[in-house]
């Protein structure tokens, strides 16, 4: 900091350079005619730039040994006096750089350092408790699940993470549904087995008969165990269509949208079995004409054991007992639901169907 007469010379200073005229600086002239004024200059040496001189001379170019090449700020504010000026006070000073500027902070810089650190391992440390355990938790009963035990998928109890909640709640329905399905495909080979294994073992005693004694048959008998055996033939062959349209409907994926008006449908299929409806004047739902077909004929037809594969009460007569079972894989894959109520007489259904293009009910 220097301060300055009326004529720029230097009057008082922090450093050594009393005496010197500093007049001649940009800076100087424009505070001394009442304006302040700053400039950024480079220096090369202590006095860069300056040039004044002493009471008595002048002296060029006064410089101390040359330090890093940086950048100088001059700020010059008059002093007046009422309305003179009577000196300038001169500010400069080198910014400092980077370096120097971090390295005065470097024990800021440290602590911040040691904090973020602190944070890491904490938000580390609430990461495995919050997440690592829960998802260990979970991979262990999947694994469980996968080697064969049976209902030890169950939800991971008061999750931190929402998602792990959902992943968990996700794995349970799946292996819940995992295992219903299996338990349906043991059954379903099982009865699936058991009815094939009737008609078959009916034909192969047929034809052993036929062939020990059909030189010493009539021709009736003949025609009878041939009529046994088209019989159960037929048989097998109904049962395999049924069990294909048993697959379809399960496995049925609608992908288009179509309406059916359900009143003309079930008053002619009432009417066929002698049935009498009481119907709305317009019923449209969202399924098919055949697969609507399927379903209310199915119903009509079937009673007994609801939904229960391959039971049947009417054997005797080509009942497969597969009817209600096709009707509901129908009805769920359109999105619908079926259910029996209960009733004084006879079998009360309730069949639930979506609306064209509204999605309920």
């Amino acid at each position: 900091m220097r301060v300055t007469d009326p004529q720029g010379i230097v009057v008082a200073s922090t450093g050594e350079d009393l005496g010197l005229s500093l007049a001649g600086q940009e800076e100087v002239r424009r505070a001394l005619a009442g304006e302040a004024a700053s400039v950024l200059r480079e220096r090369t040496g202590r006095y860069h730039g300056l040039v004044g001189g002493l009471a008595g001379g002048r002296v060029d170019g006064l410089a101390a040994p040359e330090r890093s090449r940086s950048l100088r700020i001059f700020t010059a504010h008059p002093v007046l006096d009422a309305d003179r000026v009577v000196g300038v006070v001169l500010l400069s000073r080198t910014p400092r750089s980077l370096a120097d500027t971090l390295y005065g902070k470097r024990w800021h810089l440290a602590g911040l350092a040691v904090i973020l650190l602190a944070s890491v391992g904490v938000l580390a440390w609430l990461g495995t408790v919050a997440i690592g355990r829960p998802l260990r938790a979970v991979t262990a009963l999947a694994k469980r699940t996968a080697d064969g035990e049976r209902g030890v998928m169950t939800p991971v109890q008061r999750p931190v993470v929402r998602k792990v909640a959902e992943l968990s709640e996700a794995l349970t329905r799946m292996a819940a549904t995992l295992e219903q399905r299996a338990d349906y495909i043991r059954d379903f080979a099982a009865h699936v087995s058991h009815e094939f294994k009737t008609p078959l073992t009916t034909i192969r005693g047929t034809v052993e008969l036929l062939r020990d004694h059909l030189d010493t048959m009539s021709a009736g008998e003949r025609e009878r165990f041939l009529a046994n055996m088209d019989a159960e033939a037929e048989r097998l062959s109904r049962l395999v269509r049924r069990l294909l349209d048993l697959a379809r409907a399960d496995v049925m994926r609608v992908t288009e949208a179509v309406v059916t008006d359900a009143v003309p449908l079930a008053a002619r299929l009432a009417a066929r079995h002698g049935a009498k409806a009481t119907l709305p004047p317009f019923l449209p739902v969202a399924m098919g004409l055949e697969a609507l077909e399927s379903v209310l004929a199915n119903l009509i037809e079937n009673a007994g054991r609801i939904f229960t594969p391959f039971f049947t009460t009417a054997r005797g007569r080509g009942g497969t007992g597969l009817g209600l079972a096709i009707a509901r894989g129908l009805v769920e894959a359109h999105g619908g639901t079926i259910a029996l109520l209960p009733s004084e007489r006879g079998a009360l259904f309730e069949v639930r169907l979506c609306r064209p293009g509204a999605g309920s009910s």
